[in-house]
């Protein structure tokens, strides 16, 4: 990693992995070493024009629960969120600077991909979203996934210890059931599976 050149790393994983805490434990060591260093979180509930329709999605306001809304038309949102912050990002990995973002792309395909029961339709769902985020939105691509794979059963019970989140105002995230964890980790293991770069 004595690299000067910077660069995307993104930590990945299902709900409840820990890719926050490592997240954030990756962006001190960098910085620690004297490496410019900048942490991002996806998605932006705070920030930017999407992050408050992401939280409504999540929180089961838009639809009762994840399945309710086709993978397609469920990462726009998320995808969007990415592209607006996309300039600033090309910005400082421009300036030589290690940009660890917490969820990226990789999230989408999964997340929503796992929603596919075919694995052609998966396959075709991962396509379109590289070609719309990496292609027509032109965000930046990571030079590096790592993904944090863990046992949904565990991860729940994981989840269930996080205390109040300010994104879900009291109430559960949709996306944080069983089912929804299983099929995602499935999908990250054929995304991991079909691309170079993952750790």
């Amino acid at each position: 990693m004595r690299d000067k050149r910077g660069g995307l790393i993104v930590i990945c994983g299902i709900d409840g992995s820990g890719k926050t805490l490592q997240s954030k434990k990756l962006h001190s060591r960098l910085q620690k070493l004297g490496y410019p260093a900048k942490y991002v979180e996806f998605p932006r509930y705070k920030e930017g024009f999407f992050g408050d329709l992401i939280a409504r999605y999540l929180r089961g306001e838009l639809y009762a629960d994840a399945a309710g809304v086709g993978p397609y038309f469920a990462s726009l949102p998320f995808a969007c969120d990415r592209w607006e912050l996309s300039s600033e990002m090309k910005k400082w990995l421009g300036e030589g600077t290690f940009l660890i973002c917490n969820r990226y792309v990789s999230a989408n395909m999964a997340h929503q991909g796992g929603k596919i029961e075919s694995s052609s339709g998966r396959e075709e769902f991962y396509e379109w979203v590289e070609k719309m985020e990496y292609g027509v939105f032109g965000i930046p691509v990571p030079r590096l996934h790592v993904w944090l794979d863990i046992n949904p059963a565990h991860a729940l019970g994981l989840i269930t210890r996080k205390g109040t989140r300010d994104y879900l105002k009291g109430g559960e995230d949709i996306h944080e059931n069983l089912e929804h964890l299983e099929a995602a980790k499935r999908a990250y293991a054929e995304i991991a599976d079909r691309a170079s770069g993952w750790i």
